[in-house]
């Protein structure tokens, strides 16, 4: 195999304009070394998942599935079957989210699977356990899928606890995190472990780019990824490792800019921030929005920055029986429109919106794919509703949603305002999940470091570029996020 062993730089948040100008930046040598010249790397314009956000879009990298196969539509979804775990009916939130989950942010990294591992179902495979049934090893830093390496390296679960949700003196900076992380798996390779596949997970920059703005990306690639990644160059070179490592840099999704002000952020939290509540609350509702709450309640909201999935329950039943189309989910969604337009039910949530999907699960079953519905309760297929908008606002939104499209989906998603600035989290100056080109445009490029013969090494990038492009073309969309596991896979297999 002329790539020796594989080195994934897996950058959250990482905006494709901003690595493309990393590339060319005469303060980044460390990343420009890693990925060699133009003439042996590859780089794709990758689209990530919908919503395109952290553990959904992780996900599809790291099993090489859609949302809809792997289960984990977003940061935030509701199992209304009790399937995952055998416990009930539960909401998840990987990120914490207004009602403090904290517990399902810590049991990302607990026991050998993790909890991510536990939910994916049967049939899905890990980018790690496809190494293993190759007979070669992997080793991952931090990332929040690691079932079936042979090393993963965890964070302390309290420095990830303040460098997500920490602030002032108890924070700790996210370039910090992402500077033990890199010091670890430099640790790692000075003890003598040599994976075939090594993933660094860099946490900061999406972080940082939600509390500075987008705007803020290239300064922080210069000031505190290029700084770590010298570091891990020096150690690669010392160590004889950098010729024929084919460096992978992936992120899962962009961003773009919001205003951070409680006028654009739109929160079910409790007792304040209430403005999707008194929805809820005008209908008569009782919507799950307090830490600790059962889901014993009528609805529940799962927010993934420019979406918002509503799951409604059909009074007096369990959640697992559909709910009525018309006195339960049309009554809802006419409810937001309302909202929207007038301000009715909430005076807050006046022109918040750029539209409401619905799926009528009572007459389809669970399968029941989500369609456009209008301020009037019509409904439309994706396709048209989204026409107008198509490589301006959004970008390949229909397929894109289908594709995470399972029975675990929401009785409706809002679509925020995003033109408008208007999003579903706290305030804050950078954010994604939606279906604009600027968060959903994401970052993944295959370059060899430094090559002994660059014949071989021309091979296996034609061998990655082959089996992604046949892949996308396949299933008739463009590359996706999911075409990290199938390039590293093909490399593995040129």
């Amino acid at each position: 195999m002329p790539a020796k062993r594989i080195l994934i730089l897996d950058i959250d948040g990482l905006r494709r304009d901003v690595f493309a100008q990393s590339l060319d930046d005469p303060a980044q040598p460390a990343l420009q070394t890693l990925m060699g010249d133009a003439s042996r790397r590859l780089v794709l314009d990758p689209l990530s998942t919908a919503p395109s956000i952290t553990f959904c879009a992780q996900s599809s990298m790291f099993t090489g599935r859609h949302p809809a196969d792997h289960g984990v539509i977003g940061n935030q979804f509701f199992d209304r079957f009790g399937r995952y775990e055998n416990r009930g009916p539960k909401f998840y939130a990987f990120d914490v989210g207004d009602l403090l989950a904290v517990e399902d942010a810590l049991r990302i990294y607990q026991d050998s699977d993790g909890l991510l591992g536990r939910i994916y179902p049967a049939g899905v495979t890990t980018l790690h356990e496809h190494v293993r049934a190759r007979g070669k090893r992997s080793a991952t830093v931090h990332h929040m899928v690691g079932r079936g390496a042979d090393v993963w390296i965890k964070p302390d679960l309290i420095q990830i606890a303040r460098a997500v949700k920490g602030g002032g003196l108890f924070g700790l900076e996210p370039s910090a995190f992402d500077s033990e992380m890199t010091d670890k798996a430099i640790a790692l390779l000075r003890s003598g472990d040599r994976p075939d596949v090594l993933t660094l997970y860099f946490l900061g920059l999406d972080q940082h780019s939600h509390h500075n703005g987008p705007g803020e990306q290239l300064a922080y690639m210069r000031q505190h990824v290029g700084p770590p990644l010298a570091r891990l160059v020096a150690t690669l070179e010392l160590l004889n490792l950098l010729e024929d490592t084919l460096v992978v840099v992936a992120s899962d999704h962009g961003q773009y800019a919001t205003p951070s002000d409680t006028r654009h952020s739109l929160r079910l939290s409790f007792p304040f921030d209430r403005e999707l509540a008194h929805v809820f609350d005008s209908l008569g509702l009782d919507v799950h929005d307090y830490p600790g709450e059962s889901p014993d309640c009528d609805a529940v909201v799962a927010s993934n920055g420019a979406l918002a999935y509503v799951y409604l329950r059909r009074p007096g039943h369990p959640w697992a029986t559909p709910p009525r189309f018309e006195t339960d989910v049309r009554r809802v969604a006419k409810a937001f429109w309302d909202a929207h337009l007038t301000g009715a039910h909430s005076d807050e949530l006046r022109g918040t919106l750029s539209g409401i999907l619905a799926r009528d699960v009572e007459r389809e079953g669970w399968a029941a794919p989500h369609q456009s519905i209008d301020s009037a309760g019509r409904l439309h297929v994706l396709e048209d509703a989204f026409a107008t908008q198509e490589g301006h606002t959004v970008v390949q939104a229909a397929r894109r949603l289908r594709a995470s499209q399972s029975d675990l989906s929401p009785d409706l998603v809002l679509l925020s305002n995003y033109t408008e600035g208007f999003y579903f989290s706290p305030p804050l100056l950078g954010m994604h999940g939606g279906l604009h080109p600027d968060d959903s445009g994401a970052t993944l490029a295959f370059g060899f470091a430094k090559v002994g013969d660059p014949a071989p090494a021309a091979a296996v990038l034609h061998a990655v570029e082959h089996a992604i492009m046949a892949r996308s073309r396949a299933e008739d969309r463009a590359v996706s996020v999911a075409d990290l596991t199938t390039g590293v896979l093909a490399a593995l297999d040129a």
